[in-house]
């Protein structure tokens, strides 16, 4: 099964690539913090109650990498025929397989984030203060 990432865009003219500042992960839910060096600010990804995530030295996804080009202008992408849900549904031995879950990635220059979720993340651009 070949995954398929697409582009996600959940705010208009987000500059590329984007950097990794900080992942927090407690009670409130998991919150991702991203950079650019062509705007101020930080763009905040907040899922209230992710299934599951795992974070991935870039070094260490290069079939990945691959299968981005030409799409590799970005660090926000969705992704089908997703092999982690595939083992989400596995590793629940079908407890969850009338959910439809989605599979955020974010891909910065250091890190790959993969994020499973039934619902849709907060993003929003925080300006600087």
């Amino acid at each position: 099964m070949a995954e398929n990432y697409t582009v996600w865009r959940p705010i208009p003219d987000l500059p590329a690539p984007l950097y990794s500042d900080s992942i927090l992960h407690d009670h409130q839910g998991l919150q991702v913090f991203l950079h650019c060096e062509q705007r101020p600010g930080k763009l905040r990804i907040y899922f209230e109650n992710p299934l599951a995530y795992g974070n991935t030295n870039e070094s260490y996804r290069v079939r990945t990498w691959q299968e981005l080009t030409p799409e590799g202008s970005s660090s926000l992408f969705t992704v089908t025929e997703s092999r982690f849900v595939a083992w989400f549904h596995a590793e629940t031995i079908g407890e969850c397989s009338s959910w439809i879950i989605k599979h955020y990635a974010i891909f910065t220059p250091e890190d790959c984030l993969d994020i499973l979720s039934k619902v849709g993340p907060e993003v929003e651009w925080l300006d600087d203060a």
